[in-house]
């Protein structure tokens, strides 16, 4: 959950591969998969970001915009609506 709450504040977010929800963070769109989470890697991450002010900005643009259409309210309870649809149906 951090990590959403981070892309939603807008900072450029940085994780360990394998450390994070599968398709949430895609490297170089919304955010940044260092090699691992190994403080070497992390720190190497953590300079592209800084040393390219352009990059920075199009990650967290991105990032944002990812939990919006993911994570918003309006898209969370639609889907639950539609699974709860497809549950009761079953039972009939």
């Amino acid at each position: 959950m951090k990590v959403v709450e981070y892309m939603a504040s807008g900072c450029v977010v940085i994780v360990g591969k394998g450390c994070f929800s599968k398709g949430l963070i895609t490297d170089g769109v919304n955010g940044i998969v260092a090699e691992s989470a190994d403080v070497i890697d992390i720190a190497k991450s953590m300079l592209r970001a800084l040393s390219d002010e352009k990059l920075a900005a199009r990650l967290t643009s991105k990032a944002r915009k990812t939990v919006e259409e993911a994570y918003d309210w309006e898209v969370i309870v639609s889907e639950l609506e539609d699974r709860l649809r497809y549950a009761a149906e079953l039972r009939i």
